[in-house]
């Protein structure tokens, strides 16, 4: 999935969606994420400034030195009966999105082309860590707490009232 805007393209909308392509203006070989794209790989493009081009892609062209990047609408996402509301996918590779799932979040019919198709982020599996003074045990993080000092007291964090090392 794309972290920001893919470099200069250029969008043709094919036959109403059927067909879309993103083409690079420029050669070159398309990263995405820190991953490098390989024929017949399907990207999430999430952060168009066109928000009507995002969607699902698959990669046609890789791009070099010597041509330009091609990303052509997934057959399976390219049209308002097969991409609508609550459309969803996960991501397998990247450096910040793999293991993500994201939605897509446009309430009302897609218009390939015009329609701004916004994604967002509902699954992050594995991707939260307990940090300093945190456990994780499943989906639930806690405080740990040292039982001398801090406590846990009707779901609020706060020092106890006769902490260990206390001014008398």
């Amino acid at each position: 999935a794309t972290t920001t805007a893919l470099s200069a393209n250029t969008y043709n909308n094919g036959s109403s969606g059927v067909g879309a392509t993103l083409t690079a203006n420029a050669n070159g070989a398309l990263t995405v994420d820190g991953t490098a794209a390989v024929a017949g790989n399907r990207i999430l493009v999430k952060n168009e400034s066109a928000a009507a081009n995002n969607g699902i892609y698959t990669v046609t062209t890789v791009g070099s030195g010597s041509a330009a990047y091609v990303l052509t609408r997934a057959t399976d996402a390219d049209t308002s009966g097969k991409l609508n509301s609550g459309g969803f996918t996960f991501v397998e590779e990247g450096s910040s999105n793999a293991d993500n799932g994201y939605v897509m979040t446009q309430d009302t019919t897609i218009t390939f082309g015009s329609t701004s198709v916004t994604w967002q982020q509902f699954s992050g599996a594995g991707q939260i860590a307990a940090g300093d003074a945190l456990t994780k045990s499943g989906n639930t993080m806690n405080v740990a707490v040292d039982n001398s000092s801090i406590e846990v007291s009707s779901d609020a964090l706060r020092v106890k009232s006769n902490w260990v090392g206390q001014a008398s």
